[in-house]
């Protein structure tokens, strides 16, 4: 089998070529990907704890630490102690991180609406079941790194 003939290589490549286009848009505003990634998986509203957010965009906790240093540092971002429990930090959008939050969930909407436009609603569609059906054998345990091993 040709690596491009892979699925993993597929998903892969086409990751890469999406990110990267997520970080030319977010340079022209000054931030990242990542960044914008942090900024929307943070409530709007209410904030969310920082413990939460590594685990939900998939990144180490030394690296979101890093990352929201420099958010706060930026202004995007406030960490505040948990009243209850000092240990647990709360992490809220300042009105800055507001505003390029609303710029990234634009962004990811436009993108999506521009590959539907070229897909076509139907095509776009079964992609999106595909790919939440290749997560469900994965995590189901329907293949197993077991079986992939001699």
């Amino acid at each position: 089998m040709k690596p491009e003939e892979s699925i993993d290589f597929q998903i892969q490549m086409a990751w890469q070529v999406i990110r990267k286009l997520y970080n030319d848009v977010a340079g022209g505003f000054g931030f990242s990907w990542a960044a914008g990634k942090v900024l929307l998986a943070i409530d709007p509203d209410k904030g969310s704890p920082s413990t939460t957010l590594g685990p939900k965009m998939g990144i180490e906790s030394t690296s979101l630490s890093r990352l929201l240093n420099k958010m706060e540092d930026h202004g995007y971002i406030e960490r505040k102690s948990v009243k209850e429990d000092k240990r647990k930090v709360q992490v809220t959008l300042t009105k800055k991180g507001k505003e390029h939050r609303e710029k990234a969930r634009l962004t990811v909407i436009r993108l999506n609406e521009s590959i539907e436009k070229k897909l076509g609603k139907k095509e776009y569609e079964a992609t999106i079941r595909n790919l939440n059906d290749l997560v469900d054998i994965i995590q189901g345990g329907d293949v197993d790194a077991a079986d992939l091993s001699d």
